[in-house]
């Protein structure tokens, strides 16, 4: 799956539950506990990512991304929500 940080905002916000069960047939993540922690957590990514600037990146559900989703962490049993590689960003307030 590869979405534009415009696309995946726009998503999370008319049509979470279709996001959901997409990542779902994705990853094969599709328990109940998954679905919620997605519902609650693609919100809060969405709202950190939608700044001008990051809306160009892309999301990748793979190895090569700028900003990946559903990472599973190297020579480990656990996965990260999300994980942000290679671009400089600085928040100004």
């Amino acid at each position: 799956m590869l979405l534009t940080v415009n696309n995946f905002c726009e998503r999370v916000r008319r049509d979470i539950p279709m996001l959901v069960r997409d990542l779902q047939d994705e990853t094969g993540r599709k328990t109940p506990g998954e679905q919620m922690s997605w519902q609650e957590s693609l919100p809060r990514i969405a709202d950190l990512l939608d700044q001008p600037s990051m809306k160009e990146l892309h999301i990748h559900l793979a190895d090569r991304a700028s900003l990946a989703l559903e990472y599973r962490l190297p020579a480990a049993n656990s996965w990260c929500d999300v994980v942000l590689l290679g671009v400089q960003y600085r928040m100004i307030a």
